[in-house]
């Protein structure tokens, strides 16, 4: 649901309120499947051997947006439903992916290694998506749109395909540590709701997942208020994977030295100044300057906030702290996607943009003086 499905949406006759509709529900699905799974999470077994099984679901999505190329004859509301009965499909078994990868650190690595091998994991991404998005944008200038489309639809589906083998090879904890399986084995009641970490950042996890899901739609606000359009979405995606690139470099410098806290209040801020300016005076190039800003920041934080949370949360409460931490960051995302168009309608795009920048400020601020306690507590793990 990222610019890139967007711009193929909008290129396709789908309506931006469509296209928003799309984002949002697929947010809600999302929610309900965690909300169902939440109780069974922590009995999972094979959970790697899962994650691999996720990705190949990927690979049908692709290539059903492959065949939608080919369809031109199709009305757009048949296309739409054609990718929203996909999109729901497929985002009900990633539903459970979003939750279980999440342990998958805690089974193939030392947890002291995450924050330093997620920033190396954001420069390879960011190089990788800078790349396909440079060639997307070039191959869309010189050729029909929808037969590049369904290249880079194949491609991906062999993508995903070769990336469900990769995940298939690791080697699980589970598998090879005795202690492990008996640690697994003890029955344990955990009750997340009486657990302080919990209840503290449930709110701010909340903002968070507004200002996401606003930040989201982003290509489809800048076409709603005419300072965008279809073409943008591959020009916003090269402008999201550089930013993914050099603030992953950045990241993978400071986690070093333990400072997530700082450089999610930073972030916050930073980011609560991009996103207020990112449509003022409908200029397309101040537009994609304040994306950009905003998309380097927001990458700081969505690898400090996990990083974070493996340092606040012990191993018997993390598989449903993260199920209950991706619930109200996921619900936040599906209200602003459900919203998004009647707030600019009442109140414009820019306030809209402003009033998602403060809920990502106080969300980054609570984190921050919640980090702060924990380290006078000596229950911040360095």
């Amino acid at each position: 649901n990222g610019s890139i499905l967007q711009a193929f949406m909008l290129e396709n006759g789908i309506s931006e309120k469509n296209v928003a509709f799309f984002v949002s529900i697929l947010q809600v699905v999302q929610v309900s499947v965690m909300l169902l799974v939440s109780p069974i999470v922590d009995k999972f077994k094979n959970i790697v051997k899962i994650c691999g099984c996720v990705d190949l679901s990927l690979v049908a999505y692709s290539l059903l947006l492959g065949s939608i190329c080919l369809l031109s004859d199709f009305s757009p509301d048949t296309k739409f439903a054609m990718i929203l009965i996909g999109g729901i499909t497929v985002n009900i078994i990633q539903s459970l992916n979003t939750i279980l990868s999440y342990k998958v650190p805690f089974l193939i690595m030392d947890i002291n290694d995450y924050g330093h091998l997620n920033g190396k994991i954001g420069i390879v991404g960011g190089i990788t998506g800078a790349l396909i998005s440079a060639l997307l944008s070039f191959l869309t200038s010189i050729s029909d749109y929808n037969s590049v489309m369904l290249i880079m639809y194949i491609a991906s589906a062999v993508i995903m395909i070769v990336c469900a083998l990769i995940v298939f090879s690791y080697k699980s904890k589970e598998d090879s540590e005795p202690e492990f399986k008996n640690e697994k084995k003890e029955k344990k009641n955990i009750n997340i709701f009486k657990y302080p970490p919990f209840f503290i950042l449930l709110l701010p996890n909340l903002l968070r997942g507004f200002n996401s899901g606003i930040f989201g739609t982003a290509l489809t606000i800048g076409y709603y208020v005419g300072v965008a359009d279809s073409s943008s979405g591959a020009t916003l995606n090269f402008v999201l994977q550089i930013a993914t690139l050099l603030s992953s470099l950045l990241y993978t410098i400071f986690t070093k030295k333990k400072l997530d806290d700082k450089m999610l209040l930073i972030s916050s801020i930073v980011m609560a100044f991009s996103m207020s300016f990112m449509i003022v005076g409908n200029n397309i190039v101040l537009f994609y300057v304040m994306y950009c800003i905003a998309s380097f920041v927001i990458n700081i934080i969505n690898n400090a906030v996990p990083t974070a949370v493996m340092r606040i949360v012990d191993y018997d409460h993390i598989g449903q702290f993260t199920t209950w931490r991706m619930l109200s960051h996921t619900l936040g995302s599906a209200v602003a996607g459900a919203v998004v168009m009647t707030l600019i309608d009442i109140f414009g795009g820019v306030a809209t943009l402003i009033f998602a920048a403060l809920c990502q400020l106080v969300s980054g601020l609570v984190y921050y003086i919640y980090i702060q306690v924990l380290k006078k507590q000596n229950k911040y793990l360095m």
